[in-house]
This record gives structure tokens, C-alpha cells and sequence, in this order.
């Protein structure tokens, strides 16, 4: 068992790499200028920068990264935009929607807030959508966004090279009337274009993050409060319903 210190900064290190090596938070390049970590010096990264990088990367994440749970990376055509103006092809949404599934599970057991557990949630259903989306049990989708909004991960030219292959076809749109939503069970999915052909690499990040909701969020382990329970056991059903599909 990792000391709570150990633990914390390695629940961190999850979310910082590959850029664990910042000297100091308050550089003054832009943040997308990353040439001054050439010159960090490992051991002057403390505890409080490493927090600070990681609270600032979990709001970017949450921000411009994520797309109805899904990990995505986003682009700006324009840096003066407040949104992303398009995503990439999204060919390994599910291992790393996986991974972060996991970080996010760490994070909680470091410091457990209520916040975090929406987090794991979200991101339980961004993993329900990719192994549900398709209506065939069984079938991983590589990724999936709203059909309504293709122009946003531009879509077709975009996805040529992905769409057929070999005489088979491997991008599909859902129904509106779909799959239900796992955290709204009353309504659809809304219309999802999405990408078959799932690796053995999509598969173990997706079964990585499952194996560590349910080793480490057993609901019994926490002496929380009501709220947080049952939002610990309603992620403990939805993790064994994507894992039992």
C-alpha cells in the first residue's frame, strides 16, 4: 500500500506526463510553447506544481477534450477561438478513454470529492456509447461523435481512408431511436457516427479502465456520504454492464 503522499503524486504523474518535467508553472511562454521544459531540472518539481499542472490539464480536458465522454484531440484552426473548431480522426478514443478512466478513479482515491465521481461517471458512459453504439453486442467502436455536428470532425473527407477497406465497410450512423443512455435510461443515444475495427490495443485500454473501477470503487470500501454512495454504486452497475456486454 503506497504511502498517501507516494499515492497522491502518483495519481499526478498520470495526468502530467509527458510533461512531468515542468520547472515552473508560472513561465511566462504560452502554453502551447513547451521549449523551456529542455531545460527543467527534475528534482525541482514539487508536490504543489505537480498539482497545480494536473488541475490545470483536468480543466482543459474536461473543457475542449472531452466529447459526451469520449477523449478526443482537439484543433484550432483559429487561436482566437474559445472552442475547438475541429477534432482528429479519434482512431484510439478507447484506449485512451480508458486510461483516463483510470486516472480519474486514482484521483478520487487520493482525494475523493463528489466532482470526481461525475467525472468517472461521464466517462463510463463515453465507454458505454463506443461498446454499445453499434447495436451488436460485442462490437467496440474505435470512436463515435454526434452526427449532428460532423462538420466539426470533418467528416467524410476526413474519414476516408477509414470508411471502407477490402470490400467491408467500417463507419456507420446509429439511429436516433438507438441504444439507451446509460445515465438517462428514459432516452436514446442521440445519432452517432462511429468507426468499427477495433485492435487488441482499443480493447486492453477499455478493459484497463473497468479493472480499476472495480478493484478500486467498491462501494463498501468509503464511508461517505449519501450522495457520494450512491453515485459509487450507480458506477459500479454501469461498470458491470459495459463489462458484461
Amino acid at each position: 500500500m503506497l504511502h498517501r503522499g507516494k499515492r497522491r503524486r502518483a495519481a499526478l504523474a498520470i495526468l502530467c506526463l509527458p510533461s512531468f518535467l515542468l520547472a515552473s508553472l508560472s513561465h511566462a511562454a504560452p502554453e502551447w510553447d513547451l521549449s523551456y521544459l529542455l531545460e527543467a531540472e527534475p528534482g525541482n518539481v514539487t508536490d504543489e506544481d505537480l498539482a497545480q499542472r494536473a488541475a490545470y490539464l483536468e480543466e482543459n480536458y474536461q473543457r475542449y477534450h472531452q466529447v459526451d465522454g469520449i477523449s478526443w484531440v482537439a484543433r484550432w484552426d483559429d487561436p482566437q477561438t474559445d472552442h475547438p473548431t475541429r477534432y482528429d480522426t479519434g482512431g484510439d478514443n478507447a484506449l485512451f478513454t480508458g486510461f483516463y478512466l483510470a486516472a480519474a478513479t486514482y484521483r478520487y482515491l487520493v482525494e475523493p470529492e463528489v466532482g470526481e465521481l461525475d467525472n468517472i461517471l461521464d466517462t463510463l458512459r463515453g465507454l458505454h456509447i463506443l461498446t454499445h453504439i453499434s447495436g451488436t453486442p460485442g462490437v467496440l467502436a474505435r470512436t463515435a461523435f454526434p452526427t449532428d455536428k460532423l462538420e466539426l470532425w470533418r467528416y467524410p473527407d476526413q474519414y476516408r481512408g477509414k470508411r471502407k477497406g477490402h470490400d467491408r465497410q467500417y463507419m456507420y450512423r446509429s439511429p436516433p431511436d438507438g441504444p439507451r443512455d446509460v445515465l438517462n435510461p428514459s432516452k436514446p443515444y442521440p445519432s452517432m457516427t462511429f468507426y468499427t475495427r477495433a485492435t487488441r490495443d482499443q480493447v486492453s485500454g477499455v478493459l484497463f479502465g473497468l479493472s480499476v473501477v472495480w478493484a478500486e470503487l467498491p462501494p463498501a470500501r468509503f464511508d461517505v456520504d449519501a450522495a457520494s454512495r450512491d453515485k459509487l454504486a450507480r458506477i459500479r452497475a454501469v461498470t458491470a454492464e459495459i463489462a458484461t456486454s
